[in-house]
């Protein structure tokens, strides 16, 4: 098994390239959460006109905002899924194939669920990037509370 020091962070990039990622991102990511998150959005802009909201930062700071967002979101989620697949033995979703594996190494000696944070910082950047306070505000704090 691999220690936590042995994984650079570039390798874990490589993980989208996976068959059972790959599979993830054809069969879920894709058809059904970048849709509903481009839903989520359309929602928060006309609640952003209701309560007349102008935005949640200064225009040139929430590119920048969402850039970083994104960057550490996608480096949560890669690696997530970098140390289920090679440290587990399995799939990050157990629909495709279940973990043999306890994986407490990496990431997971540090966090419950990164995965979960790295996607928070994703739609946390949609947010920033259309700068909508609602849904920075109150949709994804609804979302986190409901899961």
């Amino acid at each position: 098994m691999k220690q936590a020091g042995q994984l650079r962070w570039w390798k874990s990039l490589s993980v989208v390239l996976e068959p059972d990622v790959y599979l993830l991102l054809l069969r879920i990511y894709f058809p059904i959460l970048f849709p509903i998150t481009f839903l989520l959005v359309l929602g928060s802009l006309a609640l952003d006109r209701a309560l007349g909201w102008n935005g949640l930062v200064p225009t040139p700071i929430n590119y920048y905002l969402a850039v970083v967002l994104f960057v550490a979101g996608v480096f949560f989620w890669t690696h997530t899924y970098y140390v289920f697949v090679h440290g587990g033995d399995g799939s990050p979703s157990p629909a495709i194939r279940r973990t043999t594996r306890l994986v407490t190494w990496g990431i997971y000696a540090r966090c419950r669920n990164p995965s979960v944070l790295g996607k928070l910082m994703g739609v946390s950047a949609v947010g920033c990037l259309v700068n909508s306070p609602s849904l920075c505000l109150i949709i994804i704090p609804l979302l986190l509370a409901g899961s």
